[in-house]
């Protein structure tokens, strides 16, 4: 069976407490406009098949972000099971199964529009490096697409003259 995340007594599927939409944002009037019209996933399912979608999404089989960032660890944490184990030989299994969770993962991401993220950046990252491991120059190329556009994104939103590192209190190399 799937999955799902349980209480603490085991007992049925539920959304944990430290789960919920409270985002709060300082932002622009249509970047606020933007938001209001994002929708939230409501399923917590640590695994889901991945389906392409031919029609608006079933918002009950999509993930919120919290679940999403606890399905990244238990696909991974899965899969590095599967290849320690002693069918572990099997790798292309393996492959397959982690392949399939993280491009559900990256759909669930991509219809809340949760793009310019962590965790949309660790998603296509671990995904990129799986794929490269394993043969799937495809699925590599999506991945370096989509992080490719995420850099670019979050360095153009940068002030001018700053490179995104180097914070207040860090020694700088002096010129001589």
């Amino acid at each position: 069976g799937k999955d799902r995340l349980r209480d603490n007594r085991g007992g049925n599927t539920q959304a944990p407490s430290s789960i919920s939409d409270g985002r709060r944002h300082r932002c622009s009037a249509s970047k606020a406009a933007v938001l209001q019209k994002r929708k939230v996933g409501l399923s917590y399912d640590l695994e889901k098949t991945y389906l392409r979608l031919t029609t608006e999404p079933n918002w009950a089989k999509v993930r919120p972000r919290a679940v999403l960032k606890m399905a990244l660890k238990h696909v991974v944490d899965k899969y590095r099971g599967m290849l320690e184990s002693p069918q572990g030989r099997e790798s292309r299994r393996a492959y397959a199964y982690v392949n399939d969770q993280l491009k559900a993962i990256r759909q669930d991401l991509r219809v809340q529009q949760i793009f310019n993220d962590a965790l949309a950046v660790n998603v296509y990252e671990m995904h990129g490096r799986l794929a490269v491991r394993h043969g799937d120059l495809s699925e590599f190329n999506s991945c370096q697409m989509q992080l490719q556009q995420i850099y670019e994104s979050v360095s153009s939103s940068l002030p001018l003259g700053s490179d995104g590192g180097n914070e207040e209190g860090e020694e700088q190399e002096e010129e001589g």
